[in-house]
């Protein structure tokens, strides 16, 4: 955002930002489809969601292009990962480490807690193959985290440095249930976002986050006829996105409050 900025100013840098997160959602979503080998049909179809998804619209809201292009960040580094789950070779295993990078240098923090722990633990499931032996995957995803630290460091030893001398608004707390985040997926009301029902806040842009039922029920369908041998993918999904939710709702913490660094101890807005 701030490079964006610096280039085109703050009124078309905004422009620019929101359209480059568009495209950027949209690639991210191409090319998971492309590594897990889909028709060219299905690839333009889940990059039309992505762009179109109330995941990025809904922060829009209350103008927050700074997550719409952290998500869209991201978001990109989830085809690489799955590359290198599934084949574990060197050159995935650098891309990978450049989209962690860029999306640590995409800003606001939200997005990557969530990569870091939640996306990147779930990678555990290809670090064993089928008679539970740890495979030669570690090494590659060790090489990519170091490639992105290297990269980002410009950012993160500033951040480390200073980052507990920064003050930040810490109320109202916006966590949602667990349980009830999930429907969020599928509300498309706007006026139900407007009010405090289920045990959320009047705030549209930290729950908005509509993709409808087919993509749902595709996924679902998808445990039974998915391949044997691709299982593990399968896994791969549904523990990434229950891991996220689970610290969407803010419960771990809450829980691990005495024992996280300053900077983690009172995220005001989880649900991002």
């Amino acid at each position: 955002m701030a490079a964006i900025m610096l280039l085109f100013g703050v009124t078309n840098g905004i422009k620019m930002a929101m359209l480059a997160s568009l495209i950027m959602g949209g690639w991210s979503l191409w090319w998971i489809a492309k590594v897990l080998d889909l028709k060219p049909v299905t690839r333009l179809w889940v990059s039309a969601l992505a762009v179109v998804g109330g995941h990025m619209a809904g922060s829009l809201y209350s103008g927050d292009v700074g997550i719409v292009f952290s998500t869209a960040a991201t978001s990109l580094t989830i085809a690489p990962a799955l590359a290198l789950g599934l084949y574990g070779r060197r050159r995935d295993a650098i891309l990978f480490g450049l989209m962690l990078a860029q999306a640590i240098l995409a800003g606001q923090g939200y997005l990557q807690l969530a990569l870091f722990s939640c996306v990147i633990p779930a990678m555990l499931i290809f670090g064993m193959n089928r008679y539970l032996q740890v495979t030669k995957i570690w090494k590659e995803i060790a090489l990519a985290i170091v490639i992105a630290v290297l990269i980002a460091s410009v950012v993160l030893i500033p951040w480390f440095t200073f980052g507990s001398q920064i003050s930040r608004p810490t109320e109202p707390r916006s966590d949602q249930p667990m349980e009830y985040m999930p429907m969020n997926l599928l509300i498309r009301d706007m006026n139900f976002f407007l009010e405090e029902s289920l045990e959320k806040i009047a705030a549209p842009n930290l729950y908005v986050m509509y993709i409808g039922w087919i993509p749902i029920l595709l996924a679902i369908a998808a445990w039974r006829i998915v391949p044997q041998e691709k299982l593990r993918l399968y896994l791969f999904f549904i523990a990434s996105i229950a891991l996220i939710f689970f610290l969407g709702c803010g419960s771990p913490l809450r829980w691990a409050k005495d024992f996280l660094p300053g900077f983690l101890r009172d995220i005001r807005n989880p649900n991002f």
